[in-house]
């Protein structure tokens, strides 16, 4: 039997209580007391920070925006049009953002030309980025290209 220590991050998930929200790099130290006789492993990763979860705060306090899920994005509408996806990447690997840009178009071009395997400009102007914890989406980009996504959608 697994048992869990040291923190008290371990104990909620030991009781099955699952990991927060807000739960950035928690190590654990594991004791197997059936098979290593008690010997300490060493720790592991047990969560790591959600990168997205700075886009989608930043998504949902924006003015009159509505979320829902597609698929398995969280999707953002302003209005009756949406201005965002966000969630996990393909086979469930890294994670991907969708944008709809006008402005900054040009710019995730440039991107696309330079990283295609991060940025990738689809039809109708919507920018797909991939990105992992390792390599998160810079704040810098993704708050501007928030922005634009939302005016863009935004009722007039």
């Amino acid at each position: 039997m697994w048992q869990l220590f040291g923190f008290p991050e371990c104990s909620s998930l030991a009781s099955g209580g699952g990991i927060s929200r807000d739960c950035e790099w928690v190590e654990c130290q594991l004791l197997d007391s059936e098979s290593d006789g008690g010997e300490m492993r060493e720790p592991v990763m047990v969560a790591d920070k959600d990168p997205t979860e700075g886009l989608k705060n930043a998504a949902a306090s924006l003015p009159n925006v509505v979320s829902g899920t597609s698929c398995n994005q969280t999707s953002y509408k302003a209005g009756k049009k949406a201005f965002l996806y966000v969630g996990p990447g393909a086979k469930g690997i890294g994670y991907k953002a969708m944008f709809k840009l006008e402005a900054s178009l040009a710019e995730a071009k440039d991107l696309a030309s330079r990283e295609p395997k991060r940025y990738e400009v689809g039809t109708g102007n919507w920018v797909t980025v991939r990105f992992s914890v390792e390599d998160p989406l810079p704040k810098k980009i993704w708050s501007r290209w928030l922005k634009e996504s939302h005016a863009v959608a935004a009722p007039k």
